[in-house]
């Protein structure tokens, strides 16, 4: 099935400088980078219900790469990008983490390969691309007392409320400011979250955290169905919530690089430490990709060491005798 290349979001635009001139095939559509990949950013908003911050994340790389092409002279036309140009490219980000560079590369092969499906072009040119080596990185997680310290430097149920659901359900930054009252159960036991790639999941909650949501909702103004509002009664916005949060550490006396998504990670390493499966996490966190919940799989000579000592014993504790 041929998909759909008509854009139906107009506003979707890759850069305010052009990017070359328009290539048009004989009784086709334009084929040049920039019409095709505002047609592909729609493609993500609109049939695959991808974030705002993923598009825009996707459109910053794809001019990155249009830029490219423009500095060095090179085709425009997508049917004439081959692996030496992604290539090129991938080289010419010297000075980037190899991780930005990877997920540059990504970017341009979900593009290609939407090209690709749609009978655009015959292969994707990010295939056979020599990417770097990005070392896996162990998120970093605030240890207990600084969480604890965060809880306590809330002055409102409002603002306990939202921390302990960073804490106990682990949801992300948007997750957590698009809730709404209905997505709480009756008895406040388990929340329902609609995470990324419009993908719900259910995550029950404990006791300390039911609390410091009835002890919200007494006082919260009823009016709206989001869960958490400004003071105008909507949605809280992404700079107003970092600096509540900022706010929140410098109560805490707690280390400036603590993010919202660090209570995510202490939440996914202190699951996977207390001996939950990692398919659970992997349901809990809401991840697609269980590669991404192992990424919390970080071991110690601590933890390696107390695995030896789980195993049975198998022998006695006395030595055999010399003899064979």
């Amino acid at each position: 099935m041929t998909l759909a290349l008509t854009p139906r979001r107009p506003t979707l635009s890759l850069a305010s400088e052009p990017l070359g001139s328009p290539s048009v095939a004989p009784d086709g559509p334009p084929l040049d980078l920039a019409a095709l990949a505002r047609e592909f950013l729609t493609y993500l908003a609109d049939y695959r219900q991808a974030s705002p911050l993923t598009v825009e994340a996707y459109r910053r790389d794809l001019v990155r790469f249009g830029r490219f092409l423009v500095a060095h002279r090179l085709p425009q036309e997508v049917t004439r990008m081959d692996t030496r140009t992604v290539q090129a490219f991938a080289v010419a980000q010297t000075g980037l983490a190899p991780a930005t560079i990877c997920r540059m590369l990504n970017a341009l092969s979900s593009f290609f390969g939407y090209l690709q499906r749609a009978g655009i072009v015959d292969r994707n040119p990010v295939e056979g691309v020599v990417k770097p080596k990005a070392r896996a990185q162990v998120p970093q997680a605030p240890n207990l007392e600084t969480c604890r310290a965060l809880v306590q430097a809330t002055l409102s149920p409002r603002e306990r409320a939202m921390v302990m659901l960073l804490l106990t359900a682990g949801l992300r930054r948007a997750e957590l400011l698009d809730l709404r009252v209905a997505d709480l159960s009756a008895d406040l036991s388990q929340v329902t979250v609609l995470g990324k790639g419009q993908r719900l999941r259910t995550i029950p909650l404990p006791a300390q955290t039911q609390q410091a949501l009835a002890s919200y909702l007494t006082q919260r103004d009823g009016s709206s169905e989001l869960l958490f509002t400004n003071r105008a009664g909507h949605r809280i916005g992404n700079t107003s919530f970092y600096r509540m949060f900022r706010r929140w550490l410098r109560r805490a006396g707690a280390n400036g690089e603590i993010t919202p998504h660090s209570l995510r990670h202490q939440y996914a390493t202190t699951l996977l430490h207390s001996g939950v499966d990692v398919k659970t996490c992997q349901e809990l966190l809401g991840h697609a990709d269980l590669s991404t919940t192992s990424r919390y799989l970080h071991t110690t000579d601590d933890t390696k060491r107390a695995a030896a000592n789980a195993l049975p014993a198998y022998a006695e504790t006395s030595q055999p005798g010399g003899e064979g």
